[in-house]
């Protein structure tokens, strides 16, 4: 006598309203989601929106790059060239608030360090203050270099970024940032001046910023290609350079000179 076949159990599945309550994302988001073609939900013979397994695992990997900060275009042509594995997209997301919770951890040891000496002594070294304005505006990024970062680099590749960042020490930090400080005003300097890019004082400069970009980069010469393309396509986009520490005349002038400079 043959075998009885086996009936799968049906799939279970979620309407909107269903879904809205157990994931926590709203009907109205889900909506949204739907206009901008990142999810497809299936539709009863009477036409209601049902959730399954296989659109719960495609709103996970929208939220996940949501978490990551990419806009809703950016994640519809992400997925529109396939998926990424879910595992990786949650690795990407762990790596991003790990190192949130690093740096929050030691902006709170800098802000209660600084509480203690306020309190003793009324006042803070200058040293102290760089360090507090430091914790309180590194995340901030202007939206064209955002823009940009979103179209170049991957999430993963920002938060292994981000994270490698919030490892280095702060005295390493300041003592970088016034190296390019110094540089910079340097460069005005001779702009204003007329000094012609050819000239020994520009090459240089060329060499400290062929330094200061080496130390950057750790010597990787694919991202440091990748991080010339960022630049140039940001001041690209917005000349003036808003919120950026130079604009495009300084980017061009310094090129000039480092051309100058590696001709002989």
């Amino acid at each position: 006598m043959p075998d009885a076949p086996v009936m799968s159990a049906p799939e279970r599945l979620l309407t909107a309203a269903e879904c809205a309550r157990r994931t926590g994302v709203t009907v109205r988001a889900l909506r949204v989601y739907e206009r901008h073609g990142l999810i497809r939900p299936r539709r009863t013979e009477k036409g209601w929106r049902v959730y399954g397994a296989a659109e719960m695992e495609r709103l996970g990997a929208i939220l996940a790059l949501k978490a990551l900060g990419l806009p809703l275009a950016a994640i519809a042509d992400m997925l529109a060239r396939g998926a990424p594995p879910l595992d990786r997209l949650l690795e990407a997301q762990a790596r991003t608030w790990r190192a949130r919770l690093e740096e929050a951890d030691r902006g709170v040891r800098l802000a209660e360090t600084a509480l203690a000496c306020v309190r003793r002594s009324g006042s803070l070294t200058l040293d102290m203050l760089c360090d507090l304005v430091r914790r309180m505006t590194m995340s901030e990024m202007p939206p064209v270099m955002k823009q940009v970062m979103d179209e170049l680099y991957t999430p993963e590749q920002q938060a292994e970024w981000a994270a490698r960042k919030m490892h280095i020490p702060a005295e390493e930090v300041r003592r970088v940032e016034a190296a390019w400080t110094d540089l910079i005003a340097d460069i005005r300097r001779m702009m204003a001046a007329g000094v012609d890019p050819a000239s020994a004082e520009a090459r240089s400069a060329a060499a400290r910023w062929r330094e200061l970009t080496d130390a950057l980069y750790q010597g990787d010469a694919g991202e440091m290609a990748q991080g010339a393309q960022m630049w140039r396509t940001a001041l690209d986009r917005d000349p003036q350079g808003a919120g950026l520490p130079f604009g495009k005349d300084v980017w061009d002038w310094i090129g000039k000179a480092s051309r100058s400079a590696a001709a002989g």
